[in-house]
């Protein structure tokens, strides 16, 4: 088979778009999907010599191959309203297919069966009345075993665009006889039967990339060899095998794991890497079970199978076959439900149409490669997982927020393939107005930050904040509960020690003690407000854990129950209940009331602010308790106040 016109340096050129390896291997599930391919064979021999995909779909003629296959440029994907004959929306549009894997191996071996006519229109000069039919079938058959498989079923005049009559046509032998017409430009439609033949071609990439700069561009030829079977396969299929990888693939597919790291993909084996990133990019169902992943997900996973997915099965070496599913990246039951983070995308607008979701979460997302926006045409990844550049040009938070972001995108209407996307589907072209209009809509424009990805990082943000502010208020409830408790095993020990001091600190719960103006100060808000970070906080009993955040409903629940927001302290058998007071600075640190059973701090006294919490709440209710203990004496007085201090509660 010849292949002219085309420049070995411009095929090496073409073949290179595609990188790395697993990215040219998936234009050939690409096509076996074109193909109407209901279930899609990947074998891999146990010499990695050779990796193999077989499909089950409608197969390919002798003249289909020579027509399609081995076609470069000029797809004709279009045919049939851009669909396959199953109805699918075909991938395939730029013309460079088999040209994919041309750099990866020495080889391409493919044989397949098509049990249907190959139908064609082709133009034929008219001369002296009749025309040969060889000047307008293909030449991929010798003649001899062509021509009794023709039949012409229509003949339509050129510059009129008048269809003849069969009267005014027909076929002796090996020519169209017309009655009347002598001279004239027509075009012929024929078909030709292929029910029982079955191709066997080899595609020799080492010669034909060998021969850049040493060939006659109108006599590149050669590159292909074409041989028919005639016999009749029990049903359609096709298989391609790339034969003789190059050393660096098998090295690529042979790698084993980094060591001590296995949370991203790219620390993995080269198998693992393949099989995952052939499964994220493929057009085939996703690993999401009916119904996980809630409403916007499922909605995500009815839309893949309403487009009638391909299920792929690979046998790696000698082991038994798998099948595969497209990873997609959700959170672990339990942890963060789902709902709370899933922003729901719909957009409709200038003919483009897509639906999808992004999850913007609480933690960074592991693998890093499921980091950022998947957007699909046609079921097809186009490019790695990303922001459209933006992750380029925001810094800062924002920027470390993008880690916590995830999402799938699927294309329904626009960004068609044929100028849209580059030839190696690894990102769009920005002219493009469909391309514009995605962009605006997921992150804003090139000024400013926008569309669904800053809802998301506004939520990133948000969580952030309530989060902190949450738990801070929760590590100073406890730094309190702390701070009463080592309090209550300090007192009730010295007061029941054979020291001189136990029967001092009986006495004192016994002396009728009233406190002095701290009572009338105002209370120091130790709970949250009504309010935190824009979210409402509501008290909530039972809680399995100290709070709750209901980012949907934006809700912080705080279960006030718990025992870290017990402000009562149990002294010499009775219980205290300490309350913080926003004194003034002159005021005594601390003021206990026996009658009340109140122990009243001071928090506006100046030494606050040279301790935390947990240090001066101790430091102020111990020293004024070591004041009335041991009044008569400062040295005894200051011994019970450190040795109270330093005591280590078992």
């Amino acid at each position: 088979m010849r292949l002219s016109g085309v420049d070995p340096g411009i095929i090496r050129e073409l073949s290179g778009i595609y990188k790395p390896f697993v990215k040219a291997f998936k234009e050939l599930v690409s096509n076996a999907y074109d193909a109407d391919a209901q279930e899609i064979t990947i074998r891999v021999a146990s010499d990695f010599d050779s990796i193999e995909v077989r499909d089950d779909g409608h197969g390919m003629t002798p003249f289909h191959f020579q027509q399609d296959f081995t076609r470069l440029g000029g797809s004709t994907a279009w045919h049939g309203g851009g669909r396959s004959p199953g109805g699918r929306e075909r991938i395939g549009y730029k013309g460079i297919g088999f040209l994919a894997v041309a750099r990866y191996c020495r080889a391409l071996r493919v044989e397949s069966y098509a049990k249907r006519k190959y139908k064609a229109e082709r133009e034929a000069l008219v001369a002296r009345g009749r025309v040969a039919l060889s000047d307008f079938i293909p030449d991929v058959l010798p003649w001899r075993k062509t021509v009794h498989r023709v039949r012409v079923t229509g003949v339509r005049l050129q510059d009129t665009g008048e269809r003849l009559g069969p009267r005014e046509w027909r076929v002796e032998r090996e020519h169209l006889v017309f009655t009347r017409r002598r001279e004239a430009l027509v075009d012929v439609s024929f078909e030709i039967d292929c029910s029982d033949l079955e191709l066997h071609a080899e595609l020799d990439f080492e010669r034909l990339l060998g021969l850049e700069r040493r060939v006659d561009l109108q006599d590149l030829q050669d590159f292909c060899t074409l041989d028919v079977i005639e016999r009749r396969a029990s049903a359609p299929f096709t298989s391609v095998k790339l034969v003789g990888l190059k050393h660096f693939v098998v090295r690529e597919l042979s790698a084993p794991a980094a060591k001590g790291k296995a949370k991203n993909i790219v620390n993995k084996s080269g198998r693992e890497q393949f099989i995952w990133r052939l499964a994220r990019s493929s057009p085939i169902r996703d690993d999401v079970q009916k119904g996980g992943g809630g409403p916007v997900v499922a909605k995500m996973t009815r839309l893949q199978a309403d487009a009638d997915m391909p299920s792929l099965v690979v046998r790696w070496r000698d082991e038994e076959a798998k099948p595969l599913l497209r990873p997609v990246y959700l959170p672990k039951p339990g942890k963060n439900p789902l709902e709370e983070s899933v922003i729901p995308v719909d957009i409709d607008e200038g003919g483009l149409r897509a639906v999808g979701y992004l999850l913007a979460r609480s933690e960074v997302i592991y693998p890093a490669e499921s980091r950022g926006i998947t957007i699909r045409v046609r079921n097809v990844a186009i490019g790695d997982a990303g922001f459209l550049g933006f992750e380029n040009i925001i810094s800062g938070p924002r920027k470390a927020a993008l880690s916590q972001i995830t999402g799938e995108i699927l294309v329904l209407k626009g960004l068609d393939a044929s100028d849209a996307i580059n030839p190696g589907r690894e990102s769009f072209y920005d002219e493009n107005p469909h391309v514009r209009i995605l962009r605006r809509a997921l992150v804003g424009s090139e000024e400013q930050l926008g569309g669904y990805v800053a809802l998301a990082i506004k939520g990133i943000m948000d969580r952030i904040a309530v989060r902190s502010h949450v738990t801070a208020h929760i590590l100073d409830a406890r730094h309190r509960r702390a701070a009463l408790d080592h309090i209550a095993s300090a007192v009730n020990y010295y007061g029941r020690s054979h020291l001189p001091t136990g029967d001092a600190v009986s006495e004192f719960f016994r002396t009728p003690l009233k406190a002095n103006g701290l009572s009338y100060a105002r209370d120091v808000q130790v709970r949250p407000g009504a309010r935190l970070s824009g979210f409402d906080v509501e008290a909530a009993d039972g809680l399995a854990t100290d709070f709750d955040i209901d980012f949907k409903r934006r809700r912080v629940l705080l279960d006030y129950e718990r025992d870290i927001w017990n402000p009562t302290v149990y002294l010499s058998g009775e219980y205290y209940t300490v309350c913080l007071k926003q004194g003034r600075p002159d005021q005594a640190i601390c003021e206990f009331d026996n009658e009340k059973k109140r122990i009243y701090v001071n928090w506006g006294h100046p030494v606050r602010q040279q301790m935390d919490d947990f240090s001066f709440l101790r430091s102020a209710v111990l020293l004024r308790f070591a004041h009335h203990v041991a009044r008569a004496d400062a040295d005894s007085m200051l011994d019970l106040a450190l040795n109270m201090l330093a005591f280590r509660v078992e």
